[in-house]
């Protein structure tokens, strides 16, 4: 009789000083492949052609991110830029919006390529103490092209299924402008289609 009743003893003092048991649950990383909204910053700076000049930019893009391979985002952007040779002047303006396709390979390295439309102008000139003649000159509304190429860093949130970080790249920025003019040296003037092309390098922020 006395070695149940020590047996219960027992049991009852070991269930008054057991743990109570924690759940313990992770929060759930988001499916690798979850649509999210894409959107991005940038500061910009290269050259332009075929007249030289120095060009700063910025510009934005959101969008949406279908896939961690695949997204498609809208892309706006202003530029300006100013070259002085040693008896010319040339000068660019430009902002545009794109429709642009985006390809991101081992999370980091993206491609994007898309149709752009631009109301941009550019001109150069020959300056002399006198007088200036412009040699150049193209103005109005634009269709053109752009291609990216960037390398983003920083680190994907397991949570949120999110890759933010800085970005290193090249944007290629080609505009055709339909009724450019063109003033050969003897004074004849014509007009056709002339090509800018806009390459520079860009620095921004990136969350895809």
């Amino acid at each position: 009789m006395i070695r149940p009743v020590f047996l219960a003893v027992q049991l009852v003092a070991a269930a008054s000083f057991a743990q109570p048991l924690e759940m313990v649950t992770d929060t759930p990383a988001a499916p690798p492949n979850s649509g999210r909204i894409r959107w991005g910053a940038n500061f910009s700076g290269g050259t332009f052609a075929p007249q030289t000049a120095v060009v700063l930019g910025a510009g934005g893009r959101i969008g949406y991110q279908f896939t961690d391979l695949f997204n498609l985002h809208a892309d706006l952007g202003v530029q300006f830029g100013i070259g002085v040779q040693r008896a010319s002047t040339s000068v660019m303006t430009a902002a545009r919006v794109g429709a642009m396709a985006e390809v991101t390979a081992f999370e980091r390295l993206s491609i994007a390529i898309g149709p752009v439309l631009a109301n941009a102008a550019w001109a150069s000139g020959v300056v002399t103490d006198t007088s200036t003649t412009v040699t150049s000159l193209a103005a109005g509304w634009m269709p053109g092209t752009d291609l990216k190429v960037a390398y983003s860093f920083g680190a994907r949130d397991p949570a949120t299924g999110r890759h933010r970080g800085f970005s290193l790249g090249l944007d290629c920025l080609t505009l055709f402008a339909p009724n450019a003019t063109n003033t050969a040296p003897g004074g004849a003037t014509s007009t056709g289609l002339a090509i800018g092309f806009v390459p520079t390098l860009t620095l921004g922020y990136e969350a895809r």
